[in-house]
């Protein structure tokens, strides 16, 4: 029988992120999980829940099976749901999450170095023999590290497990970590491998650093041979040693310099956010204006208006749309930066998740990101009200709409913060520049006059 004939009319989900780290883990037995699990289950799945969307929640809640896709719309898996359960602070009020047991329908076949995702038992078949080392790592190896190693290892294999996975936050980036880390086999034993093990960040610390004991554990390292990323080095710090290039080797040190260029060459995404009215848009398009005549730096602007018409016709106003909306941004400034260049982005975004899912989609793709907070008072914008969208949601006519009747997350992480009721938008152009200046990120930028 074929895999659309056996799951007929059962519902389907896109699985991205740490929910596909997961479902690759288990189908390839390089853990001993099965599975998502619930808020109350414990050993044999990894605390890590399968989000439903709302679209099809009531769907799988009668069904209790949910296939899982990959990106290209392929079933990779299906899940026997055993529990479901909603999440208040979901940005998404339909939305669910979900555990169960996980069962293979076809496998995983695409990403960068797929052919060197192996398993704990192809390892040993691989290197010839057991490997006497086991390094987890997120970093690339210094010239010190690969020496330990070497010294530890007796002349055996070295086996260095890249963790690649959903949070990471792998340096330079996922495929740049990989590529480092072979550049440095060749200073290690005969057979040494590098393996890319998709492992998601758990959010407790003292639980992440057990999980990745055990992945080390399950390819056959010990307690004294055992390296994780319990403490990996702060992307500042390993760019400072890029830039001095005395911790790594020649070659290595090639491929890092290739992938983290300096600040004035390293794409970059401003992030503006605050209330309709606040601003932004007037101070990020003075920024732009600056940039493009100074800077020397190619620039795309994302205001939100504009983009609702062009990359997101269609999308309502509700909470899930909105965010939607500027997840989007996002995607596009990442992308945008992943090829050197500057992306102004300037929509509301008011939920702090959504801007730090921006934050990790830019990093993730090697870039820069400045959250430039405008902070101007909600009583300074409405009185300004340009589109009178702020009396139609006084009178009920717009609901959800931001600071009336749906909540503006005050940014806890704004890298500059300003407020054009007390500054014009000269002065607060300048405040955005002098941090670009003072960052490295466009050294010869200013505004005409300043």
């Amino acid at each position: 029988m074929s895999v659309t004939a056996e799951l007929e009319g059962v519902p389907s989900i896109l699985v991205e992120g740490a929910a596909l780290d997961l479902v690759e883990l288990a189908l390839c037995a390089v853990l001993p999980i099965d599975g998502f699990s619930g808020p109350d289950e414990g050993s044999g799945l990894l605390p890590i829940a399968l989000p439903i969307p709302g679209a099809c929640a009531d769907a799988v809640r009668a069904a209790m099976r949910v296939v899982l896709e990959d990106a290209e719309g392929v079933p990779v898996a299906v899940v026997a749901v055993t529990q479901t359960w909603a999440n208040p602070s979901d940005a998404d009020a339909g939305r669910l999450l979900a555990a169960g047991a996980i069962s293979p329908l076809q496998p995983l076949t695409h990403g960068a170095f797929r052919r060197l995702r192996l398993s704990p038992d192809e390892v040993c078949s691989a290197a010839g023999s057991v490997p006497a080392v086991v390094l987890a790592v997120s970093d690339p190896l210094t010239a010190a590290a690969v020496s330990g190693a070497v010294a530890l290892a007796d002349g055996a294999p070295v086996l260095v497990l890249a963790l690649v996975g959903s949070g990471r936050r792998p340096y330079p980036d996922e495929v740049g970590l990989v590529q480092a880390l072979r550049a440095s086999v060749a200073d290690l034993p005969k057979g040494s491998l590098v393996v890319p093990v998709p492992l998601p960040r758990l959010a407790d610390a003292t639980a992440d650093a057990a999980l990745v004991d055990a992945l080390v554990v399950a390819y056959g390292g010990t307690a004294q041979t055992i390296g994780t990323d319990r403490r990996p080095e702060a992307p500042a710090t390993l760019d400072a040693l890029v830039t001095s290039g005395d911790a790594f080797a020649a070659p290595v040190l090639e491929i890092l310099r290739a992938l983290r260029p300096p600040p004035d060459r390293r794409g970059l995404v401003l992030l503006f956010s605050g209330l309709s009215g606040s601003g932004k848009s007037t101070v990020a398009k003075g920024v732009e204006e600056a940039l493009l005549e100074s800077s020397g730096r190619t620039l795309t602007f994302l205001d939100g208006d504009v983009v609702r018409r062009n990359l997101s016709r269609g999308l309502g106003f509700s909470r899930a749309d909105r965010d939607a909306n500027v997840r989007r941004i996002g995607f596009v400034g990442a992308e945008v930066a992943r090829h050197g260049g500057i992306a102004i982005c300037a929509p509301i975004a008011p939920y702090a998740s959504t801007r730090a899912a921006v934050r990790a989609m830019v990093e993730g793709a090697g870039g820069a990101f400045v959250l430039i907070h405008v902070a101007t008072p909600l009583e300074v914008c409405e009185a300004r009200d340009r589109k009178g969208l702020y009396a139609l949601a006084r009178a009920g006519k717009i609901p959800e709409f931001t600071g009336i009747s749906d909540p503006y997350e005050v940014p806890q992480d704004a890298d500059i913060r300003i407020d054009t009721s007390v500054q014009d938008v000269g002065s607060a152009v300048d405040v955005v520049l002098d941090e670009l200046r003072t960052k490295g990120y466009v050294p010869t930028a200013r505004r005409e006059g300043s």
